[in-house]
């Protein structure tokens, strides 16, 4: 069933309160890399989204130099 518009306007207010605490990143991938990215997610049973974050906490955690990879 598609979302109403009163449920997207109290979304979309809900989003631009204090309490909201998410925001969205994004990164443009070539396709077999990004390909490679969700496939490597799914074997590890995660979305594509918490994979990303997993990854990227463990290497500011662990003091990972990843910059000339």
């Amino acid at each position: 069933m598609p979302r109403s518009e009163a449920q997207k306007r109290a979304e979309k207010k809900y989003q631009q309160s204090e309490k909201f605490q998410y925001t969205t990143i994004a990164a443009r991938l070539k396709k077999d890399m990004a390909a490679q990215i969700q496939k490597t997610a799914e074997e590890k049973g995660l979305s594509v989204s918490r994979y990303l974050l997993l990854s990227a906490k463990y290497c500011m955690e662990n003091n990972i130099d990843i910059k000339d990879e």
